[in-house]
């Protein structure tokens, strides 16, 4: 519609870059305050598979993800970003590691939220190495440019 979008507006891609993926100690995006930082990386996919042939990226993800079983609930609920990041590459057909590890998916530790709910979420090395385990199994091709630099 010819508008600016919110992130860029606020300049929440290069807040997110810094606050994320250059962050040192680095972090999960699910650590950083600010919601719309952590909206980035979900943003950048949907803005990188419009543009490249494939504008139902989110509507087959979400497909996929009602066809497989909850990974878990409250607490356990971490377990379905795992899940995310494994059907995100089967839907693109990429290996969409690299993209993934610099926004932080795969920390491993502690992360307390209050976003809807308190949460307390624990994620394991084990749980980083079956998901990219999973996708290192399917062998696909990774994409042709960095996606964490897609802006709009």
């Amino acid at each position: 519609m010819t508008n600016e979008s919110r992130l860029k507006a606020q300049k929440n891609y290069a807040s997110a870059r810094r606050n994320i993926i250059e962050a040192n100690p680095r972090k999960s995006f699910l650590a950083v305050p600010d919601v719309f930082d952590r909206l980035v990386p979900f943003w950048q996919l949907h803005l990188y598979f419009s543009q490249n042939c494939r504008p139902d990226f989110y509507a087959d993800v979400m497909e996929e993800m009602r066809k497989r079983p909850d990974a878990g609930t409250g607490d356990e609920s971490i377990k379905n970003q795992f899940e995310f990041v494994k059907i995100c590459g089967d839907v693109a057909k990429l290996n969409l590691i690299d993209f993934f590890d610099k926004w932080g998916f795969f920390w491993v530790g502690q992360i307390a939220m209050d976003d809807y709910a308190k949460y307390h979420f624990t994620i394991t090395q084990q749980m980083v190495d079956e998901t990219k385990s999973y996708v290192a199994q399917k062998t696909y091709p990774k994409p042709a440019s960095d996606l964490t630099l897609t802006e709009e």
